[in-house]
């Protein structure tokens, strides 16, 4: 078929149908697809000649002057700058939590000189170095900690009108980008130092360019995407299940075609596969930490177990050492290696790290060492990948795998500083999080995404359900975006239910799709559905009214999303009446710094005054974060032998805590065994270190196991469970009390500290 002829038929189609056709990459085009060179011939230096001459940057300010005086640029501005605004203001006042101290702490770490090791339970480098960079320019505080995620989110907002308009329509992007723009989950987490928001930018920047690669075939689309494949990869392990998206749903249009494909030349594949085959060369390698699925068949240690699990018969146990890491049982091949290039100048490896994943406890397969067999699969893999890579296109491949390698290995070495982060990042990223698979962090029911969906993106969720119905009714191909869009939430949606970890932040990877098919869903039928309300008045027929209840129903949607929204993000922000909010610093810990603070500057003592923190129970954080420019604090666990361990002195008059003031585990009380301390008591403050949501109230009796059907069947019937449904749905009122973990905070006889504890209990009968 002729090019012409191809877009007459385009043209007539979409004259039909008032939207714009998009192409739909199936196998069946496998014949007319041209390679990568026919499709553009101009050499290099002419297309970047052409690209920045004067006519080629005139035509871009002009097509930039039109597009702003177009109706939908006001409307993309606004949108923008709302969800700016609701980003940024009052962005440093809520306290700082558990997770955001740790990133912020090694971030600030990092700025005075210490470096930063990669570490899989800290999830990847990005968010570290490119917090550490907002701190040297704005210096370290609770706002510039949570200054990248605020502007990532704002940006996201943007991403669905500039990258995916062609596909969902002008109207169906705007709605989108305002739906994320207000959506509770997507603000909460933009307000918030974790790199989920980091995530939620690489997916659609990922995800559009398989369709700008298809739609083109131009290298450049390639290149983007590795770049933002390495750069995911080194943001957090999530990636792993994310890249499964476009890697199956490309897998799966083509394998009804597969013995076609297998014949043709690798140059000749049609684009959608060129592209999936391009992935799996740059994933093969980061995914061959997934062996370790096998050890306990093959007695090996490839990732290392987490001590917290229990040991089923014939499985293997923690040992010593990183977890999710090989552990050997004496040196091999690949340590000889290491000890031979540690000897190099500017080569970061640190030996001490290659004794931590030693241990004769540890097996060997046929005398050959973990570390060595983890090797050799991961340039197995990688061996398999560039084969297909230069076989597919020698010269494009290199570039493609280059930019993917040279980004992994400077991120995870954190700027060439640590060598042997590149290891951890290609192996024990995957290799913890098989481990952890096991320990099911959160513990959460299965029900759990269900479960927080319905309290916070109802409103899209409702949308999204009805757009999917009349997409699949309509029997579209699979390879069309819209199919995409449903694929992509049923996907994550089954991944994220097997996932050991269930977490409110994870939430945010159902919310995304989930408003993308809310978007492309109200920017085709809601036109309609308003033309329909207004013709009420004409005729009241059955259809006009039910479009005005739907049109109705999903505006008083919309007003309890935008409540919502602000809500979790302003007024409960570190209460955690929110589901959202998990296990949250208490916000009279912040006062209990300021009291700090207050006594240092009366004192004169400053930032030298001398604090002791009890670290039992892992109650140092976030201590660290708030007082990082203090230089005499004393890090103790005061929890006795059996939290602190075997020989861990107990707090005496011949060893004092040497503070002037101190933070105490109430469970540690019991540990401070002097008069002199025990006559201050008066004078100590209890408040709540962390507090929680009552979990108990959606998990019923079994509490790790959850509700089963039969529970959840009961309830449904059950008008005082719809009562209390209705009650914490508009009022955020929990039926039972909120958890806590208390601290003893010990101030000087002399000071009275003004501290302003909350209301006991907080909601619900104790």
């Amino acid at each position: 078929m002729s090019k012409s002829r191809r877009r007459r038929n385009r043209s007539r189609q979409q004259s039909r149908s008032g939207q714009p056709v998009v192409a739909d990459h199936t196998t069946s085009d496998l014949t007319e697809d041209r390679s990568d060179e026919e499709l553009d011939d101009t050499p290099a230096p002419a297309r970047q000649r052409a690209w920045l001459s004067q006519e080629a940057r005139q035509k871009a300010v002009n097509d930039l002057a039109a597009w702003a005086r177009r109706p939908e640029a006001a409307i993309l501005i606004a949108i923008v700058v709302v969800a700016a605004l609701l980003r940024f203001w009052d962005l440093g006042t809520r306290a700082v939590h558990h997770d955001e101290s740790l990133h912020g702490y090694y971030s600030w770490f990092m700025v005075q000189g210490g470096g930063f090791i990669h570490n899989p339970l800290l999830h990847g480098t990005v968010q570290f170095i490119a917090t550490s960079f907002v701190f040297r320019l704005f210096g370290a505080s609770d706002a510039t900690l949570r200054f990248l995620p605020a502007l990532l989110g704002t940006i996201v907002v943007a991403l669905p009108y500039l990258l995916y308009r062609h596909r969902m329509g002008t109207l169906g992007a705007l709605m989108a980008s305002g739906l994320l723009a207000i959506s509770p989950g997507i603000l909460y987490f933009s307000r918030f130092a974790r790199n989920d928001i980091y995530m939620v930018l690489i997916t659609l920047v990922l995800f559009w360019t398989m369709w700008a690669y298809m739609d083109s075939r131009r290298l450049r689309y390639l290149v983007i995407a590795s770049a933002t494949l390495a750069i995911g990869f080194a943001t957090k392990e999530v990636m792993y299940l994310l890249v499964l998206v476009p890697l199956t749903f490309l897998f799966l249009a083509h394998v009804g075609d597969a013995k076609r494909l297998i014949r043709t030349p690798l140059r000749e594949w049609p684009p959608a596969a060129v592209f999936g085959l391009i992935l799996t060369t740059l994933v093969l390698p980061m995914g061959a930490a997934g062996v370790a699925l096998f050890q306990n068949i093959l007695g090996l240690h490839l990732a290392n177990p987490d001590s917290g699990v229990s040991v089923a018969e014939g499985a293997l146990a923690n040992l010593p050492g990183p977890v999710g890491a090989p552990i050997s049982q004496g040196p091999g091949v690949t340590t000889w290696i290491i000890e031979r290039l540690s000897g190099l100048p500017g080569v970061g490896f640190d030996l001490a790290n290659l004794d931590e994943i030693q241990n004769p406890a540890a097996g060997t397969l046929l005398g050959i060492q973990a570390l060595d067999i983890a090797v050799f699969v991961l340039l197995a893999l990688f061996g398999v990948g560039a084969a297909l890579g230069i076989i597919w296109h020698r010269r494009h491949w290199l570039i493609i795998a280059g930019v993917f390698w040279f980004l992994i290995a400077i991120l995870f070495t954190t700027l060439f500083t640590n060598g042997i982060g590149f290891g951890s990042g290609v192996w024990q990223s995957l290799g913890y999080w098989v481990a952890q698979q096991d320990v099911g962090r959160g513990s959460q029911p299965w029900y759990y995404y269900f479960m927080v969906l319905s309290v916070y993106e109802l409103m899209p969720l409702v949308a999204a359900l009805v757009t999917g119905f009349f997409i699949l009714r309509r029997r579209p191909s699979f390879m069309t975006f819209d199919v995409f869009l449903i694929y992509w939430f049923l996907l994550a949606l089954v991944l994220l239910l097997m996932a050991g970890e269930k977490m409110p932040w994870l939430s945010i990877h159902l919310t995304l799709p989930i408003i993308m098919i809310a978007g492309r869903g109200l920017g085709e039928y809601l036109p309609q559905a308003l033309n329909q309300v207004r013709q009420i008045t004409r005729q009241a027929d059955a259809l006009r009214v039910g479009h005005a209840v739907a049109v109705g129903g999903l505006a008083v949607l919309l007003i309890l999303t935008v409540n919502s929204s602000l809500r979790a993000s302003f007024e409960n922000g570190d209460v955690p009446v929110e589901m959202l909010v998990y296990t949250q610093t208490s916000p009279t810990l912040e006062q209990a710094v300021d009291e700090i603070d207050r006594y240092a500057a009366a004192t004169g003592d400053g930032q030298h005054l001398p604090l002791t923190i009890d670290t039992a129970h892992g109650y140092s954080w976030p201590w660290h974060w708030y007082l990082r420019d203090y230089t005499n604090v004393e890090y103790r666990c005061m929890g006795g032998e059996s939290v602190c361990g075997a020989g861990s002195p107990v707090v005496t008059d011949e060893n004092p805590p040497r503070g002037l003031i101190m933070a105490l585990n109430t469970d540690s009380a019991s540990n401070i065994q002097t008069t002199e301390w025990g006559s201050i008591e008066a004078n100590r403050v209890r408040i709540p270190l962390r507090w929680w949501f009552p979990e108990g109230v959606y998990r019923g009796d079994q509490y790790y196991e959850g509700l089963g059907i039969g529970d959840i069947a009961r309830g449904a019937i059950d008008p005082g469970a719809w009562s209390t449904i209705w009650t914490y749905w508009t009022l955020r009122e929990p039926p039972w009390r909120l958890g806590s973990s208390d601290i003893y905070v010990y101030f000087p006889s002399d000071y009275a500290p003004e501290l302003s504890t909350p209301p006991d209990p907080v909601y619900g009968p104790a």
